[in-house]
Order: C-alpha cells, then structure tokens, then sequence
C-alpha cells in the first residue's frame, strides 16, 4: 500500500489535501485554518503516543504522516481541527485530550462525519495506490479482498484465512 509520504508527492495530491482541509474547514465553519505541520517520523509518533495533537497557545496542528495511508492522515487532520474549533469557541479546557472526555468524544464523532462526507465524494482515498484494484480489510476471519474493483461488478470479497503458516481462500471468486 501507498503510504502517505509518497501519495503527497504526487502532483494532484497536494490539491487532494488542499480539497479536504477546504471540506473539513466547511463543515466545521471555519473562516480560516491554523498552521498545519506535517511530520514523517515513526520516533516521533512513538514518543508522543499520537498521530497528532493541537497547541491552543501556538493555534497548531501536528499530524504525524509516518508509515500512514491518506484517508487516515485526513482523519487525524480532522480530528485536531475540531479541537481548533472547539478553542475557537472557547470550549477547550485543559483535561480536554484526555481519554473519553466530553471533547475528546466529540473530536472522534466529528473527524468520522468528515471522513464519512469526504469519502462520498473521494472515494479514491481509501484506495491502495499501489494496486487501485485491490480493496482488502481484516476480519477476524482472515483478510477479505477484492481482486478487481469493476463498474458494475457486485461485490463479493474473498477470504484468505492462514492456518499453521498455510494460506486457504474460501468464498466464491469473481471473475
């Protein structure tokens, strides 16, 4: 899979991000946005224990693109800019990063809407960009793919399920 250091690269990527920070900024309405620091360092993301995080006192974002895919980035994206909103508004106190605060909740819910409304649109970004024709997640069953993503074909994911090192495929194959 494509990771986001290498999607952002891209010529039409940078219009991408461009596009979902302008999405987010409406949906969320915002007259302006913060600065918006990209960083590639897993040492970083280690040490933080985040992805991202928003500064009140310095009105700045940091999203960590380490190792990442776009769609997630985007989602970290819109997650720290709901805590720019709620700082904004003056809503933001000092415990509100803390795990299931109030805030917290509702930078999670909201970045999900964003995400949700943006991918509607985009849905390229959820894409492998290395293999635009595969789509795979994990189940506790195995991982389920589709080998071809095709206009008008019905969706049926395989499931590849590795037992003792030994891959078995069940499902019905498309072809």
């Amino acid at each position: 899979m494509k990771r986001f250091s290498s999607f952002i690269k891209e010529e039409p990527s940078q219009k991408h991000l461009n596009d979902f920070l302008s999405h987010a900024k409406n949906e969320l309405g915002l007259e302006s946005l913060p600065k918006i620091n990209l960083v590639n360092s897993k040492e970083i993301a280690i040490q933080n224990r985040s992805f991202g995080g928003y500064s009140p006192g310095l009105k700045e974002i940091n999203v960590n693109t380490a190792g990442r895919h776009p769609a997630d980035v985007y989602r970290t994206l819109a997650h720290e800019l709901v805590h720019y909103k709620q700082d904004l508004d003056g809503r933001l106190t000092v415990d509100a990063g803390e795990t299931g605060s109030t805030f917290e909740n509702e930078a999670n819910t909201l970045a999900g809407v964003i995400m949700r409304n943006y991918g509607r649109a985009n849905p390229k970004i959820y894409e492998d960009y290395e293999n635009p024709y595969r789509f795979d997640w994990g189940t506790p069953e195995g991982t389920k793919y589709m080998t071809k993503l095709t206009p008008g074909q019905p969706f049926v994911p395989q499931t590849l399920l590795k037992v003792n090192g030994k891959l078995i495929m069940s499902g019905k194959k498309r072809k």
